[in-house]
């Protein structure tokens, strides 16, 4: 099973919100990090896979807003986007 689209978008929708009422940035990644635990457990996928799927996904949306979830992956992680915004 996989995560939709759709909860990808909400998720991008409500990191853009809580960046327009300038919620500190610890908190939007702690909102990030929940959603993608919750899925997580839900899907039985791991939260960095889920957290590279939402950056793959605002990759093609939002590019501005992918620093608020690449944060949150492992180090070795960090580049699930490399080829895609070239």
């Amino acid at each position: 099973m996989q995560i939709h689209p759709r909860s990808c978008a909400r998720a991008l929708d409500k990191v853009k919100a809580m960046q327009n009422d300038a919620v500190h940035p610890a908190i939007t990644q702690r909102y990030l990090s929940r959603w993608a635990a919750w899925w997580g457990g839900a899907i039985q996928h791991s939260v960095v896979s889920l957290l590279k799927v939402w950056i793959i996904h605002t990759a093609l949306r939002e590019p501005e807003a992918l620093w608020i979830a690449s944060g949150l992956l492992p180090f070795k992680n960090r580049a699930p986007t490399d080829g895609l915004l070239t």
